[in-house]
């Protein structure tokens, strides 16, 4: 049997003792005689421990042959999955094929494949052939350099201290991506390579690319890696982009406000002034998305260097479309900052606006 592990890390909210709901998919596997009336129990061993022995038991007939039966437990959090034990009590012998577990505030998916191993005569065994797949987080600025975006395919492969992933097409279907100016997001999962040193850009066709950063979060590590690019990618060719960097992840939450005419059609960018240094100006953009409208909330998430804790957020309008926003909030790792705009104060006429009076929540 193989096991693989598609993990989220926990972050807020869970605490040690804390239960938490662990979602079990059982395929009992397509062969004469693999169903089973005996009960079957099951038992998770994690990083952190393992929970108690539970009977899998729904109000239907569980566990007929080809089918999936779904299976939910309640337990402490064992961290990342180990291994899956099962038992039978009964001489009604069984043969499980997949077993998939999800649990946690992030998804963490674990799926056992390709079982096909007889359980019977009250025996028990466990699967521990753990592989572990993780998901990453990949966010591709592109530059504002004339005929920077591109229709091209692109590939991405990452290299690390404990090996290497396959390469993956970055395509989200019904999506214009890698436009000029634009930040194009992608979910990749794939095996943890450890500490990231490289991240290679491959492109499929002729029709040139241009990115400016390209940023990497792997959900388990919670690490999160960038690097600037400086060159073109086109004809076929490849970038090894090895200069990486550690990043962090700002998101910003702006309502505009509901006065009439406080939405715009401008563009509208923002740099965030911190007490160790400021973020790159970043621009405020959603793909097939219409920003910025009269009394609704935006939100964006982008990354760069840590800057410490914020002091003032610097807003540029691009356009004579005036913009009234009426309140601001930034969360930076466990911290949130927020302001109104209490004055009324417009952004207009290719002018900024500085905002520093920030109150502060943990």
């Amino acid at each position: 049997a193989v096991v693989s592990t598609q993990s989220g890390h926990y972050g807020r909210g869970v605490t040690e003792g804390t239960k938490i709901k662990y979602n079990i998919a059982v395929v009992t596997a397509d062969k004469a005689w693999a169903g089973t009336n005996s009960d079957i129990r099951m038992t998770l061993y994690g990083s952190k421990g393992q929970t108690s022995d539970h009977n899998l038991d729904s109000a239907g007939n569980d566990f007929e042959r080809g089918e999936t039966n779904d299976f939910v437990i309640n337990d402490k959090d064992i961290g990342n999955l180990e291994c899956i034990g099962l038992k039978i009590s009964g001489t009604d012998g069984w043969m499980p094929e997949d077993i998939t577990v999800t649990y946690g505030p992030h998804g963490s998916k674990h799926t056992v494949e390709n079982i096909n191993r007889w359980l019977d005569d009250n025996a028990s065994f466990k699967l521990c052939n753990v592989k572990s797949v993780v998901q990453y987080d990949i966010a591709i600025e592109t530059s504002t350099k004339s005929w920077s975006g591109t229709d091209s395919s692109i590939f991405i492969t990452l290299r690390g201290s404990d090996g290497t992933t396959a390469e993956h097409e970055l395509d989200n279907r019904g999506i214009n991506d890698f436009q000029k100016g634009h930040t194009s997001k992608f979910v990749i999962n794939d095996k943890d390579v450890g500490s990231l040193s490289c991240i290679v850009l491959r492109i499929y066709g002729r029709d040139g690319f241009r990115a400016q950063t390209v940023t990497v979060v792997n959900q388990v590590r919670k690490t999160t890696s960038s690097t600037d690019v400086y060159e073109w990618l086109d004809d076929n060719g490849s970038l090894e982009l090895c200069d990486l960097r550690q990043a962090t992840e700002y998101s910003l939450a702006l309502t505009t406000s509901t006065k009439g005419w406080a939405g715009t059609d401008s563009g509208i960018y923002v740099i965030l002034k911190g007490s160790n240094g400021n973020t790159k100006e970043h621009k405020l953009d959603t793909i097939s998305h219409n920003d910025f409208r009269k009394g609704n909330t935006d939100t964006y998430v982008f990354y760069d260097q840590s800057i410490g804790s914020l002091d003032c957020i610097l807003f540029r309008i691009n356009g004579k479309d005036g913009w009234l926003v009426d309140t601001i909030t930034v969360e930076i790792g466990y911290y949130e900052y927020s302001t109104a705009n209490r004055s009324n104060v417009w952004l207009d006429g290719y002018k900024t606006i500085k905002f520093c009076n920030l109150k502060v929540e943990y």
